[in-house]
């Protein structure tokens, strides 16, 4: 993530950005501006446009006495959202946004005890969304601003899952979930440098 938050910051000042050009890092939580896992940019004037990619890996090694795993779990995600800031006083402003997103991922349990070793459990999922919610942006200085969102929407999930045991590989099935309105809405914390 550090890489990502290096290439952007070279990205904002070896550019010299039009006006309405913002180029963002952050994420889902206050904790992501310093741990990102989310690129945006933002441009436009009245209506503005913001194409963004979420990418999160994590791998974890659990060893206990009777059994040990490997989980590791990857997504990555993109949303276009249109942004109309409707109320400005000096460096603040609140919006709506709308828009699309799709995204992908897998979490897979792979056993390390010796016993087992090799097994695993893999799910997949793919999902599709219609974003809506509000924002605001705070400029702190002339070319460095804070966004905050909170965005819902209705959304599509479908995954599938199989297992591996010994040299047996099982197809668990698949499943879709359809989410939607304020019981999956989630706060995005983006930090914007631009004018």
């Amino acid at each position: 993530m550090k890489r990502m938050m290096n290439v952007v910051l070279a990205v904002v000042i070896a550019t010299p950005l039009a006006a309405g050009t913002f180029v963002g890092i952050g994420g889902r939580g206050p904790l992501n501006l310093f741990t990102p896992n989310t690129v945006a940019w933002r441009f436009g004037k009245g209506i503005m446009i913001e194409p963004s990619l979420t990418f999160n890996y994590t791998k974890t090694a659990n060893r206990f006495p009777t059994d040990s795993s490997d989980v590791t779990n990857f997504n990555m995600g993109f949303d276009l959202l249109g942004i109309y800031p409707f109320f400005k006083v000096r460096d603040f402003d609140v919006h709506a946004l709308i828009g699309l997103g799709f995204g992908f991922g897998n979490s897979k349990t792979t056993s390390k005890f010796s016993a087992t070793e090799g097994d695993y459990t893999k799910t997949s999922t793919f999902n599709f969304g219609l974003d809506y919610g509000v924002g605001m942006q705070v400029f702190l200085t002339r070319t460095i601003s804070v966004g905050v969102d909170a965005i819902s929407g209705f959304s599509y999930s479908k995954s599938s899952s199989k297992s591996k045991t010994g040299t047996v590989t099982t197809d668990l099935g698949n499943s879709g979930t359809l989410n939607f309105g304020l019981d999956n809405t989630v706060f995005r914390f983006m930090l914007f440098f631009g004018r």
